[in-house]
């Protein structure tokens, strides 16, 4: 994460290039970018595994524009076949829900917190 060093695009050219890469065995990538207008956005990549690199298009989520200043009250769900793929189901840990879902606001207050730091 950075306020201002890469881009949104190139982000999304990281992700595909080099954690989607067919060396890799990731299989989803949560991105976040924080503008200097202080505002964020964040997404989440899915791997392409029919073709075995880069990521599938659109992506699980996008939340478009964030205000760091104002709770967001908005959820990503994480498919847990991704976050724990090719572990024998009966080593996936239970959790509350099917599908792990993920508060953006967790990710909103600590940018917030320490932005001018």
């Amino acid at each position: 994460m950075g306020k201002s060093h890469e881009s949104w695009d190139q982000l999304l050219r990281d992700a595909d290039r080099k954690h989607f890469a067919a060396i890799t065995g990731v299989m989803v990538y949560l991105g976040i970018k924080i503008f200097p207008s202080k505002r964020m956005r964040v997404c989440l990549l899915e791997r392409d595994a029919a073709q075995g690199f880069g990521y599938l298009d659109p992506p699980l989520a996008d939340t478009g524009f964030i205000d760091i200043n104002v709770p967001c009250n908005m959820t990503i769900v994480f498919p847990k076949s991704l976050i724990f793929f090719g572990v024998p189901p009966a080593l996936v840990p239970p959790t509350v829900t099917p599908e792990y879902n993920l508060d953006v606001d967790i990710i909103r207050r600590p940018i917030l917190r320490y932005w001018d730091v």
